[in-house]
This record gives structure tokens, C-alpha cells and sequence, in this order.
């Protein structure tokens, strides 16, 4: 693995980073694109009236992969939000080069969402991205302010099966007692936060967001990994791990917030 300090030279100095991959352009994620896309364009189907005006925003926007499908089908107010200005950079890229246009912001995507305006989202979309914040609860309850009255949330979630799972195999047992005890924290190579899809559930109902629709991506079958050794030292936690019917890497969620 390439080291954080190479990584950070070579972006400062050259303005390029080894481990970037451009959303848009690589044909491994097209399939995914796609998927994602196909999730989105239910819910801009209720706008298809509104493309001058709808205002929607993508958190993590990256390369534009969700954001140049959605300016081409002729919505005009698309604003895309990434920390990153090596993806900003490819998206302007990409945006030039298809004669498009949008606003674009380098920033953390809390701090974009802590500054709207309350009720000035049609759309809010955050594609693998959510699950690398930390104050996880306040962040969604900023984004479900932002939301207009009828407005949707369309993001994905990392489940706390895979994060525990993941752990296990990984024998950091101690690290995925972590995980079953609590929600948030900095877990390497893996995330910031993680939910079942209960917990999800609840906290954005409580939120004033309605389900329309909540399933699992990147399908797995966690229940076949060996809990043994894991329940060897933590005995008192065999009532705790029932989250594994969750099967899935990612929630792929839609929700509407309450007129």
C-alpha cells in the first residue's frame, strides 16, 4: 500500500494521486454506475417537470458519475459537493468536455450540508460516501433539514454485518466487539459508521423521512462466517449479534421526507 506521506508529496508537488480512480471513466464501476443511476432516475422521474427549477445535490460527488447522467437528462440545478480536489478537477474535466455545466463545491460535505438553507433541496444523493463521517446522527438530521417538504434522500449506508464480519475474518476480534458496541468510530480500511437496517430505519423515520424503499448491494451470506472464536472471548455477546440476517455490504436507501 502505497504510504501517506508518498501519496500526500505527490499531490502537493505534482497535483496527482496514484490512487485515484476517476469514477466516471473506469469501466469497472459502470455496472455499479448503472445500478445507482437506475435507483436515482425513479425518483427524478417525479421531477421530469421541474428540470429548470429542481435543485439537487450530490454529496461525494466525485467524477461525476451520478452528476453528468443527471445534467444530460436536462436538470440545470446540480451541485456537486467532494473534499477532494483531484476529483473536482476530473469532474470539470469531464463536465468541459460534454459542454456541461454545474456547481461545483471543495468541501467537507458536513460542512456544505450545515450551511444550506433549510427546505432548499429537491434531491439530496450520496453514493458510498455517508459512511466515512463521523457525528453520523447530526450529519443526517442536517441533511433531512436541507430536504424541501417532499423531497428525497437517495444514499447508501454500510451495514454493521459487514464491518463485523470483516473483523472476523481479519481475527481483529477485539476490533469487532467494537463494532457490536457501538455505531461510529475510526475502524481502518473499513469506515467511519455503520448501521443495521433497523437502526437506519428507525433514526430517519424519527427524522421525518419515509421509507420508499431499502435493500441490500454487494450481496454476502455473513451468517457462514465462524462467530466461534469471537464468542469463545466475548461469551456475553451471543445475544447482541443479531444483525446478521443483514446481508449485504451497503443499505441502498430511498426515503421521502413528510409533507
Amino acid at each position: 500500500m502505497l504510504s501517506k506521506i508518498y501519496r500526500k508529496t505527490m499531490r502537493a508537488l505534482f497535483r496527482y494521486d496514484p490512487t485515484f480512480i476517476d469514477w466516471y471513466h473506469h469501466p469497472a464501476l459502470k455496472e455499479t454506475g448503472a445500478y445507482y443511476l437506475k435507483k436515482i432516475f425513479l425518483v427524478l422521474e417525479e421531477f421530469k417537470d421541474q428540470k429548470e427549477n429542481a435543485k439537487i445535490v450530490d454529496l461525494g460527488c466525485q467524477a461525476g458519475r451520478m452528476v453528468i447522467p443527471i445534467l444530460q437528462a436536462g436538470f440545470k440545478h446540480v451541485c456537486g459537493v467532494d473534499i477532494s480536489g483531484m476529483k473536482l478537477q476530473a469532474l470539470r474535466r469531464n463536465l468541459r468536455d460534454l459542454s456541461l455545466s454545474a456547481d461545483l463545491q471543495k468541501m467537507d460535505l458536513r460542512d456544505y450540508v450545515a450551511r444550506c438553507p433549510s427546505e432548499s433541496v429537491d434531491v439530496m444523493i450520496s453514493i458510498e460516501t455517508l459512511y466515512l463521517c463521523l457525528n453520523f446522527e447530526s450529519l443526517i438530521q442536517d441533511m433531512v433539514r436541507v430536504l424541501k417538504p417532499g423531497g428525497y434522500v437517495i444514499a447508501t449506508f454500510k451495514t454493521k454485518s459487514y464491518f463485523f464480519t470483516e473483523l472476523i475474518l481479519k481475527n481483529e476480534l477485539e476490533k469487532a466487539r467494537f463494532v457490536v458496541q457501538t455505531s461510529e468510530g475510526e475502524v481502518k480500511d473499513l469506515g467511519r459508521n455503520w448501521q443495521t437496517q433497523k437502526e437506519l430505519l428507525s433514526l430517519l423515520k424519527t427524522l421525518g423521512i419515509e421509507c420508499i424503499s431499502s435493500e441490500f448491494y454487494y450481496p454476502s451470506d455473513p451468517k457462514k462466517v465462524s462467530l466461534q472464536r469471537y464468542l469463545d472471548r466475548y461469551p456475553e455477546d451471543q445475544s447482541k449479534i443479531d444483525f446478521l440476517d443483514d446481508q449485504g455490504r451497503e443499505i441502498v436507501f430511498i426515503g421521502r421526507k413528510y409533507v
